[in-house]
């Protein structure tokens, strides 16, 4: 097998980069989240990334009927599950912290406590996303206004 000539190289680290290093910002969509997300995904994914399947990882996603005597149908299945389930964490992951900063740090401490509540796919995170309401929304923007009159605001 002949070594990837360097341009395909800079290419696949280019890919990687803008989809790992995207986040969703203050002003952007959900909508547009999604969609420029799947957009950086698409050609990291098609020069080589494979995000969550290493194979330690995709067995943990594998429901076989024997564990000794994988199918390579059980095998491409789980394989599917890990690439959802990670694509669904990126997604929440990388989400807007001052809309989902409250979502993301409820996930963690669920799963401190052994309680998963993380999305098993990308459009469970997605829709995870459109309908969270943050709970301390109203109560930021009462500190806000209340300091504001501490401070000399009317």
């Amino acid at each position: 097998m002949e070594p990837p000539d360097r341009f395909s190289i800079f290419e696949f680290l280019d890919a990687e980069y803008r989809f790992f290093s995207f986040r969703q910002t203050r002003d952007m969509s959900n909508a547009e989240y999604l969609e420029t997300f799947q957009r950086y995904f698409e050609p990291y994914e098609q020069l080589g990334g494979n995000l969550g399947l290493g194979d330690k990882i995709i067995e943990g996603f594998v429901d076989a009927e024997d564990p000794d005597a994988i199918t390579a149908a059980e095998w491409e299945a789980g394989k599917a599950k890990a690439r959802e389930h990670h694509l669904g964490h990126w997604l929440i992951r990388n989400s807007d912290p001052h809309r989902y900063g409250s979502l993301r740090a409820d996930l963690k401490n669920f799963h401190a406590r052994g309680i998963n509540k993380y999305p098993e796919t990308l459009i469970q995170a997605y829709e995870m996303l459109v309908n969270y309401v943050d709970p301390n929304r109203g109560r930021n923007q009462q500190e806000r206004s209340t300091g504001r009159r501490r401070c000399g605001g009317r």
